[in-house]
């Protein structure tokens, strides 16, 4: 598209992810970056009578026999993130592809599996009503009473790669006029009231980054992926 301030782009960077095994003549690196809206967290859920509760136990448990976690479709994003989990916590886990998150949580409540990648928003209604537990969460912190994160448990160079950074973009070389226009009328929504009170209703935690701050996170996720994709080849191959 033409870097005019008329064409612009929503993703995610697991955008990134998805396609590290894949030839594209898209760089990335190269859009101009508007803002960042909001950060989704990914979570390890349990079944609500999970024989562990704790990772501690999970690690446990695993001596005893092979554990299995859904980890969505094979080669995207959540499949990568269990693959960089499995592989940095040595989890006693196998990964178990499934068409998507829908699919994850399904067999968890059937008992396929033991544990299920989901994202935060998809998982909490299961996690309100009692059906699912959290055995950690692939995040910085963590909002769950009792449950470590995955940088609480030791592995901090995970939280922010894992997570799924929402990102605004626009073509490359976005003058830098259109690009202050486009950035102050975001930045105008998101000072809106009735917009936050809205999207926190959703689910939707709103943390904006704009310009440069958007393109220096995004970069750095980026660069991640890239750095570790010998590593997930092994596991694709």
């Amino acid at each position: 598209g033409k870097p005019d301030g008329y064409t612009i782009g929503y993703f995610n960077a697991a955008f990134v992810a998805d396609n590290l095994m894949s030839k594209s003549d898209i760089d990335c690196n190269k859009y101009s970056f508007i803002m960042r809206t909001h950060v989704s967290t990914r979570v390890i859920n349990i079944r609500k009578k999970s024989p562990f509760k704790t990772w501690a136990e999970m690690m446990a448990a695993g001596k005893e026999k092979e554990l299995k976690i859904a980890a969505g479709n094979f080669g995207r994003g959540h499949y990568i993130a269990g693959i960089l989990v499995k592989d940095a916590t040595k989890m006693p886990a196998r990964l178990i592809p499934f068409p998507g998150s829908a699919e994850n949580a399904n067999a968890l409540i059937r008992g396929d599996v033991e544990m299920s990648i989901n994202l935060e928003e998809s998982s909490t209604p299961l996690i309100e009503s009692g059906e699912f537990g959290v055995l950690t969460t692939l995040s910085e912190t963590s909002m769950y009473p009792g449950v470590q994160s995955i940088a609480q448990l030791g592995y901090p160079e995970l939280a922010d790669p894992l997570a799924l950074h929402f990102l605004l973009i626009a073509p490359p070389n976005l003058p830098k006029d259109v690009s202050d226009t486009l950035i102050a009328a975001a930045k105008k929504v998101f000072r809106d009231k009735d917009f936050l009170e809205k999207a926190e209703k959703m689910g939707i935690h709103v943390n904006p980054l704009y310009g440069a701050d958007a393109a220096r996170v995004a970069k750095g996720v980026f660069k991640f992926y890239e750095e570790k994709t010998p590593l997930i080849a092994k596991y694709l191959k």
